[in-house]
């Protein structure tokens, strides 16, 4: 509504699987409100059912109809995790959901926009930076490679602290302590 222009203007239709109707609501006016609309003047469906399953015939069928019914310029189905049972990796698997909705998108000329959510956390931790050791080759300001003297006695002691306190720290966020 604000960053780019949009040619043809027309009426979205909206599944956000993870999101309770209120809330979802609360989202739109906001995003309204942010691009100085109001939020009964955009042409907004929502669809309401708990779930909608790609790779279950009669959920497409449905939203096939619903699709055929309200005639959308923009399909938005958030998050796309939540549409299916099926392996994302196996290409074999989600060919077959890619593929209605692409069918979809040419019969009802609509643009399908599919939210699809980044693995977010690590299962581990990441561990701790590596030591620099006293002769590490760092590039120059010219682009060049220069080697660095060792440090003096009293600063690589300071080093050599500084680095177990950050290993100790690291171990207690591995234990959930602070």
């Amino acid at each position: 509504m604000r960053r780019f222009p949009v040619g043809r203007t027309g009426r979205v239709l909206l599944f956000a699987a993870e999101d309770a109707l209120h809330v979802v609501r609360q989202r739109l006016a906001g995003i309204a409100r942010a691009a100085g609309r109001e939020l009964a003047d955009l042409d907004i469906q929502v669809i309401t059912a708990p779930a909608v399953r790609l790779d279950v015939e009669r959920d497409r069928d449905a939203l096939t109809a619903t699709v055929e019914q309200l005639r959308p310029r923009l399909l938005v189905l958030d998050p796309f995790v939540r549409l299916h049972r099926i392996d994302e990796n196996r290409s074999g698997e989600v060919a077959p959901l890619l593929e209605y909705l692409r069918e979809l998108q040419r019969r009802y000329h609509a643009a399908v926009v599919l939210e699809r959510i980044p693995r977010l956390g690590r299962l581990e931790p990441l561990p701790p930076p590596p030591r620099r050791s006293a002769h590490a080759v760092r590039r120059a300001p010219r682009g060049g490679v220069e080697q660095h003297r060792a440090a003096a006695p009293r600063h690589r002691r300071r080093q050599c602290r500084r680095a177990a306190a950050m290993a100790r720290s690291w171990q207690r966020l591995d234990r959930g302590c602070s």
